[in-house]
């Protein structure tokens, strides 16, 4: 018998021996490959989060717009017209009061309060740079400046209903911190401080940094002068540069200690000073 050597072609619709090797490196290098596009994916990922928490970090440092006009528009004109005389201290133009009122939904009496700390911490610290709008984003975080549990702004200042926070006993997450007989006159409470008035003190910070912002003879965490006033002392300690992205955000930081917190309060100051330059 002969033994045929000769080599023919494979069937029709029969892989050859190379065609089977090809396909299988193709296999392999799919399998291989797929793990690779996920890597890649997942390090993008990865990136791209990066990115974005950089940038959330870039808003909350941001600080609110500078709004220029209000060093001269908040100050009454010279010699004319009325002032506003509600209560002591710098006086705020009635025009611009109203204004910016309008234009911003907050309240003439707390933009008077705002004004004049503005314009106290202007004069008394110049290199701080605190805007007005700085002050009601923190007074609307708070309180709605002055307007949670149905309270309103009196013309002297005053909350019509106190507003406290919830009691420092150590619970919930709180601090416990003990009522002082200072603490008690402002909350009614005889064991546990609370935050208090329309920039929310607590009394160990209120104890620091109160102030007679009306000239009234009250030192009353209670009232929106003196609380403003208070806040934007706090704010502007340590020679902070409120005008920069470092100075606002470690001010605002240093008020609540969140950085969700100091994002909104930026978000909210910068909506006021967009709605009062129109």
């Amino acid at each position: 018998m002969t033994i045929d050597t000769q080599l023919r072609p494979a069937p029709e619709g029969s892989p050859s021996r190379r065609q089977r090797r090809r396909r299988s490196g193709r296999r392999l290098a799919a399998i291989i490959a797929v793990p690779l596009i996920f890597a890649v994916l997942a390090a993008f990922g990865l990136v791209f989060r990066t990115i974005s928490d950089h940038q959330r970090q870039l808003q909350v440092d941001a600080p609110p717009l500078a709004l220029t006009p209000m060093a001269t528009a908040a100050a009454p004109p010279a010699g004319g017209g009325a002032t506003t005389g509600a209560s002591g201290g710098p006086m705020v133009d009635p025009g611009w009061i109203e204004r910016t009122s309008a234009a911003t939904g907050i309240s003439a009496r707390a933009l008077e309060g705002y004004g004049k700390a503005q314009l106290t911490i202007s004069a008394a610290k110049p290199g701080c740079r605190l805007g007005w709008n700085t002050l009601a984003g923190i007074g609307w975080i708070e309180t709605g400046h002055g307007t949670t549990r149905g309270s309103v702004l009196l013309p002297d200042g005053r909350t019509s209903e106190l507003i406290l926070g919830p009691a420092l006993d150590g619970t919930k997450g709180t601090r416990a911190i003990r009522a002082t007989a200072a603490d008690t006159a402002t909350t009614g409470d005889p064991d546990w401080d609370h935050a208090a008035g329309p920039m929310q003190f607590i009394g160990g910070t209120w104890a620091r940094w109160g102030v007679d912002g009306n000239q009234d003879g009250i030192v009353d965490r209670n009232n929106i002068d003196d609380a403003a006033l208070a806040a934007a002392m706090y704010l502007c300690a340590g020679n902070r540069d409120l005008s920069t992205d470092e100075g606002w955000s470690k001010a605002v930081h240093s008020y609540n200690h969140s950085n969700k917190y100091v994002l909104a309060v930026s978000k909210r100051a910068n909506t006021y000073a967009l709605s009062a330059m129109g």
